[in-house]
């Protein structure tokens, strides 16, 4: 897959197949119009393209406003798109200037002069242009005008649940971690380099990991104890991993992400990991003490090492 951040860097005169919109998380419902999409391109020779923007509009359009905690960085959106096997991912700076542009002049622009647009999914309620005048009813004159087809997206409701990108950032928010998963159809990650603690851990017999999360909205999940699993050199290791402010030892509000691997022995200090979580066992606790700090990390971890077993 090919990431561009200009409309005019794709091959010229290149058909292409088009859907648009932020797709944080790309979940099941987005896995289905992508596949959907990639068959139609498919049978007409065409590629196909998401187009998405960075920012986030609503950073630039209400800036003042509280930050979208975004369920995937921008890396892990790209990674997940190639896996899927989307062409093209064009990621366009979103503007006050794009902001101003009509409905007409976008589709015009952008999707057919840009884009070389042949075929567009959009979905049943989504607005685009100027004022977000424009919904599946422009774009479908548009279609008709400028010659490309259409295809309006409904809601993905499997056995009458919808699944949307609002319902898994607010589950995640809840720690409602597997209810997330199941939306997504693979684990919630969270990426970043291993930096240098306190390194409390080592000295208590419990060493972690501390992670720097990657992306600077990224959407952390409610504070406490998981069972999550790191993929290294083609082993998958369980973890128990700690998402807070570690309130027995420390009095800052500082965000902590320390991952204490299970029978792990590695130096990865400096690397970048990822985490897949998979379930909540906990709220974090703040104790009386190391020694009652420690059993309950004991606990913890035999939690985990049963639930990995288990699992897998």
């Amino acid at each position: 897959m090919k990431i561009h951040y200009a409309i005019d860097s794709l091959p010229p005169h290149v058909k292409t197949w088009v859907t648009m919109g932020t797709f944080d998380g790309l979940h099941l419902g987005h896995r289905s119009i992508l596949e959907d999409m990639m068959l139609k391109a498919k049978a007409q020779h065409a590629q196909t393209v998401v187009l998405s923007f960075d920012p986030h509009p609503k950073k630039v359009l209400f800036p003042e406003g509280e930050p979208l905690p975004q369920i995937q960085s921008l890396d892990e959106k790209a990674g997940v798109l190639e896996s899927w096997g989307i062409d093209h991912l064009v990621l366009l700076p979103f503007t006050l200037t794009l902001a101003q542009l009509t409905a007409q002049d976008f589709v015009r622009d952008i999707l057919v002069n840009g884009l070389h647009a042949a075929g567009v999914y959009m979905g049943y309620d989504h607005r685009f242009g100027k004022n977000r005048v424009g919904d599946i009813q422009l774009m479908s004159e548009l279609g008709e005008l400028y010659e490309f087809e259409v295809v309006q997206i409904p809601a993905y409701a499997p056995e009458g649940i919808p699944v949307s990108s609002t319902k898994i950032r607010q589950a995640l928010l809840n720690g409602e971690v597997s209810k997330a998963n199941a939306m997504l159809g693979r684990p919630f990650v969270l990426q970043g380099e291993v930096i240098k603690g306190q390194q409390l851990g080592s000295k208590i017999g419990f060493p972690t990991a501390n992670i720097h999360v990657s992306g600077e909205d990224k959407l952390i999940p409610k504070f406490g104890v998981y069972a999550a699993t790191l993929n290294w050199n083609n082993k998958k290791y369980a973890v128990a991993l700690n998402v807070g402010h570690r309130p027995t030892v420390s009095k800052a509000l500082q965000l902590n992400v320390e991952a204490h691997i299970l029978d792990f022995n590695e130096d990865i200090y400096g690397k970048s990991i990822t985490l897949e979580l998979h379930e909540r066992l906990r709220d974090e606790m703040k104790m009386n003490g190391l020694d009652m700090l420690i059993e309950q990390i004991k606990k913890d971890v035999q939690w985990v090492r049963d639930w990995f077993v288990s699992s897998f």
